[in-house]
Order: structure tokens, then sequence, then C-alpha cells
């Protein structure tokens, strides 16, 4: 009796279940390999806490300016000396758009009518962004030619100082080349999304926060033909005036995230993620000096940041994503910045495409 009872209670919600997957798997083929059709139906997050827009055209114009530092440093806090090699600044003007699983930005160097630095540096640098529902990311190929070096004390890297600022070295031929990314797993996903703050194809009702996991990698090369990337500066900093270096690493984070919301549309989001990792670097130096091929621990780290406003049908921010690497060596240590900086203005439009190839590859 009290099997035959199980089963009368038990074989019902059986077939709720199996009712339930096939209206998931009522996808096709093509909606499935290339994302969700629907974010609100497939996802079942918490609406409370989270509006979704992604059925509308997002489209959306912005500012943007892009990075890649190095810096060295000796640990020795006695020494108080630090070398900041940084691009010349230059900044993107670009067009965006997002609907349902897809969302394209391209961006084109807007002239600066700055004549503050000689120095022009070259550029390639291409980003691709993952704002899922559970796993949120950034992956970059990069290449810059032509930086500029601050010579800093440790406390110039809180305020910097006239000195600081004053004492630049041009190097037109040192050029930085890096393939690099990251990404993480959102654990209130049903509450919290990283859309709302950054693509903007969802809004934050409420507030809330997450932890997250996540791993991240990059492989990266320094080269300056001809001579070390120090020069004179080499005395305080053994181990790094190498000509060329080659860095492969990877390590695992943790971290937490949140999303703050005042008065129903003013937003504010803030991430931090750090964690160990395991280096490999090969430090190619001048002739009369042997190469140096090891294995490294260092620390890795993310962080994100946005501020704005988001309304049912426009919006704008500010959005901020930065990936830090170091790499620690006997006296010294080699710091890695990647990341980028917007500046976002966007409309939602509630238009609809016809036809049976936008049905299929889900974008009706």
């Amino acid at each position: 009796m009290k099997g035959l009872l199980f089963f009368l209670l038990v074989f019902p919600l059986s077939l709720l279940a199996q009712k339930n997957d096939r209206e998931i798997d009522e996808r096709n083929f093509v909606q499935r390999l290339l994302g969700i059709n629907n974010a609100q139906k497939w996802s079942h997050y918490d609406t409370t806490f989270i509006k979704d827009y992604s059925q509308d055209w997002t489209l959306r114009i912005f500012t943007a300016n892009k990075f890649n530092q190095f810096a060295v440093f000796n640990k020795d806090r006695e020494v108080d000396q630090s070398l900041l090699y940084e691009p010349t600044p230059s900044t993107n003007l670009g067009l965006g758009f997002n609907h349902n699983w897809l969302g394209v930005n391209a961006s084109f160097n807007f002239p600066s009518s700055s004549n503050s630095h000689d120095l022009q540096t070259s550029m390639m640098d291409m980003q691709v962004n993952v704002y899922d529902v559970k796993l949120v990311g950034e992956f970059r190929l990069q290449r810059y030619q032509g930086y500029h070096v601050q010579h800093l004390g440790w406390e110039d890297w809180i305020k910097p100082t006239e000195r600081a600022l004053d004492v630049q070295l041009a190097y037109p031929n040192l050029t930085t080349s890096s393939f690099s990314g990251n990404l993480a797993y959102v654990f209130n996903w049903r509450k919290f999304s990283y859309r709302s703050s950054f693509i903007q194809t969802q809004r934050q009702l409420q507030s809330a926060g997450s932890w997250l996991a996540g791993a991240t990698y990059f492989l990266s090369s320094i080269y300056n033909d001809g001579e070390g990337i120090l020069g004179e500066s080499s005395i305080h900093f053994p181990e790094m005036n190498f000509q060329k270096s080659l860095a492969i690493g990877a390590g695992l984070m943790g971290g937490y995230g949140y999303n703050l919301v005042i008065r129903r549309n003013f937003y504010t989001s803030l991430t931090f993620m750090l964690g160990p990792s395991y280096n490999y670097t090969n430090l190619e130096y001048l002739a009369e000096e042997p190469n140096a091929k090891e294995f490294r621990m260092g620390f890795c780290g993310v962080s994100r940041f946005s501020i704005g406003y988001n309304k049912a049908n426009w919006f704008l921010g500010i959005h901020s994503a930065l990936q830090w690497n170091a790499i620690f060596y006997e006296k010294t240590g080699l710091n890695s910045y990647n990341g980028s900086f917007r500046f976002v203005v966007g409309k939602r439009f509630d238009w609809k495409l016809k036809g049976r190839f936008f049905k299929i590859v889900g974008l009706d």
C-alpha cells in the first residue's frame, strides 16, 4: 500500500517534470547552440529583482579608452622605486546593439586634439565580452607599440607627484602583445544581474549581490628592439633589464559582486576577484647575459565597476573592467594591467523581425 501511495504521488510530478522538459526542448537546435530565445522563460530568475529586455533591440553609442600597461617594481621598500609603462592615451567612438543572444560593438579611433604627447602609439585591440545569466568574463587580444615610462615611488601610486609625472621617457620601439581572459560563475544569478549594469539588456529592480568563482589566463610578450627596457634605471631593478620577455600564466579567483539600486533607476555595480596564479616566464637579456627560464608564483585579479541610470526605454552609464596579473621574482616583480573604460548612452526599441530565418536563429 505504501508503494502504491508513493507511485500515485510521484508519477504525476514526473509527468509535470517531463512536460517542463519538453517545453525547454521546444527550442530548435540552432537556438540551443547559439543561446536562449527568451531569457525570462528559460532562465527562471526572480522577476521581483530583475526585469528582462533581451527581446528588445538595445542600441548604444559610446566612447571607450582601452589600455595595456605594465610595471616593474623593487620589492625592497627602502629603494622606493617603480616604473610604469603606458601607451599614449587614445579615445575611441563606437556604436553597438544587443538583441536576444546577439550583441555587437564596433569602435573607431577618435583623433585627439591634445599635443602633449609627441610619441604616438600604434595599437590593435580586440575584446569579446561574455555577460550570460550565469557566466561573466572578457577575452582580449592586444598589440601596442610605443610606450611612455614614468618613474614612480611607492607614494606616487596613491597620489602622483609632479616629480613622477615630469620624469618620462619614450620607447617608440617597445612592443607588447597579449592574449588574456577571465571567466567567472555567478552563484546568485536568479537575483543578481551583470547584464543590467554592463550591457543594459536587463534592469536590476532591487539591490542584490553574489559570490563569484572563476579562472583567468594570460599569454604576453614584451619586446624592445636592440636594448633593455630599463636603460639607466637597471640598477634599481635587478632581473628586469630584459630585451624580450614571454609570460604564460593561469590562476583561480574568488570574489564578490554587488548591484546597488537607488531610487529605482540609479545604480552602481562593483566586483572584485582575487586569487593565486602559476606562471612560466622566459626573460631574454642582452647578448652578454644568459636567458632566465623559470616558473614563478603570483597573484591575479579582476575588478569591474559601473554607475549610471537605467530606465525602461533608455539608459546611460560609465563602465570599467580591469584584469591584473603580478609575477614575483627574487628582488623584483612585474605587473600587467589590461582593461577598458567606457561612457555609454543607449535606447531600447520594440522592433520585430519577421521571416523563417530569423525565427530559426532566435532573432525574431
